[in-house]
């Protein structure tokens, strides 16, 4: 099994591989920002990191964009589709919020500066995302980043190397980066699962079957790896939604069965006892997810107009409660942070991620893609997966859900055009050259 280091380092090369391909096809751009991003390369090699490689890659791929991309401005008014303009309010409200925030500096490294970030890769997604075949490469692309990103802990789980105890539960975790924490792990593994699953289904080839499925069993390892309970009860969850969302739900759930009855013999007896105490009302740390929510919602209550600030969370709660931790609860976090207007527009977002992603499946079914009426399946479940981890983690400002609300808008406006029995060739971007009309299905 290669070693973290050679992972690491074949993505870095492949990273500036797409960087330099950008300069024939920006889309290539989008890629490798998504990689620095999401890899976090700086923190493997400080070399990177004195040069700002996100920051510098970023800017010169937005600057490409508003330099020969324009049009993406059309594609940023709300009228374009109702996303667009709840998010913009969304990060209005948290500017405002800002500019009373308990603690400017601690809202501004913490949050603000990093949500600026987000939305300008939500941006670059809108901007050079347009067919068919990118949007696939795309969630390939997710699909890979998210095992890299614990890969390390996949790498101790799988060899033996060394973990920690915690709860009399091994656990493997990455060191650095967004999967440096036990719930961190589980969760970036959890939000990328659903893809890799139905990226399974949908490819036509044996070999991406395969490849998708290796992904799938590494990062379902790495949720278990992690020892966090939240993460045991995302696998339910993704197990459920998955018969769930089956068109063959008997026949699923029979399956689903069988596999969680091979799979428990495997898992130790200190490890299932660690996992059912995610409902024991005797436990603090699970019952402190509650306390997150019930907080949030009295700092709301006290500051319904604003909150206290992007971030600033754990100063409210500290000051008001004497406990100065994380909300571990998205919906707390919202409430605390961002008072009533940034709770209510939130809700208003992901409502519409949801109708977009709902409106492009009923299209697709109907016309008989399957492909990517399993990519958005996928996106669904890996939405509704990480809904539910919201009451076990503090995730409001985090990219995944930007980055599935541009895709939302790409996919419906893919569906639309489908439709309407036309599309823009990829010939001008540098791919095979592909025509969208009714009928064409097999695309491999």
């Amino acid at each position: 099994m290669p070693t973290p280091e050679t992972i690491y380092l074949v993505a870095t090369i492949c990273i500036f591989v797409f960087f330099a391909l950008s300069f024939k096809n920006l889309y290539y751009g989008l890629i490798a920002y998504f990689g620095i991003m999401m890899l976090r390369i700086g923190l493997h090699y400080p070399l990177l990191a004195k040069l700002r490689i996100e920051m510098l890659v970023g800017l010169l791929v937005l600057v490409a964009i508003f330099t020969i991309r324009t049009r993406v401005f059309l594609k940023l008014k709300f009228q374009y589709n109702a996303v667009n303009k709840y998010l913009f309010l969304f990060f209005l409200v948290m500017l405002l919020s800002f500019v009373q925030a308990w603690d400017y500096q601690e809202s501004w490294d913490i949050v603000v500066i990093e949500f600026i970030k987000i939305y300008f890769f939500f941006i670059m997604i809108m901007a050079l995302l347009e067919s068919k075949q990118q949007f696939r490469v795309f969630l390939w692309a997710f699909a890979v980043f998210t095992v890299i990103l614990n890969y390390e802990g996949i790498y101790i789980y799988l060899t033996g190397g060394d973990t920690y105890v915690f709860q009399g539960v091994e656990v493997s975790i990455s060191s650095k980066g967004f999967a440096a924490g036990h719930v961190a792990a589980a969760n970036m593994q959890l939000q990328g699962l659903p893809i890799m699953f139905y990226l399974m289904l949908s490819e036509k080839k044996i070999i991406l079957k395969l490849l998708a499925g290796i992904l799938s069993l590494l990062s379902i390892f790495g949720i278990i790896a992690s020892g966090s309970r939240g993460g045991f009860v995302g696998l339910i969850a993704f197990t459920a939604l998955v018969v769930y969302y089956s068109q063959h739900k008997a026949r699923a759930f029979t399956v689903a069965v069988f596999v969680v009855i091979l799979s428990l013999p495997l898992l130790s007896g200190r490890y299932l006892s660690w996992m059912s105490s995610a409902v024991s009302v005797s436990d603090d740390s699970a019952v402190s997810r509650l306390t997150g929510l019930q907080n949030g919602f009295e700092m709301m209550m006290r500051r319904p107009l604003l909150g206290v600030g992007p971030g600033c969370y754990p100063l409210a709660r500290k000051a008001w409660f004497g406990w100065g931790l994380e909300s571990h609860n998205h919906y707390g976090q919202a409430m605390g942070d961002l008072g009533i207007p940034g709770t209510v527009i939130w809700a208003f977002f992901i409502y519409y991620v949801f109708k977009n992603l709902s409106l492009a499946k009923k299209k697709f079914y109907k016309a008989g893609v399957t492909d990517i009426t399993l990519w958005i399946v996928g996106m669904q479940v890996a939405l509704w997966v990480r809904l539910l981890e919201g009451m076990f983690s503090h995730s409001l400002y985090i990219f995944f859900w930007y980055m599935m609300a541009a895709l939302s808008i790409i996919i419906l406006k893919i569906s639309e055009n489908y439709v309407e029995g036309s599309i823009e060739t990829e010939e001008s971007n540098g791919l095979p050259q592909v025509e969208l009309t009714p009928g064409t299905i097999d695309w491999n």
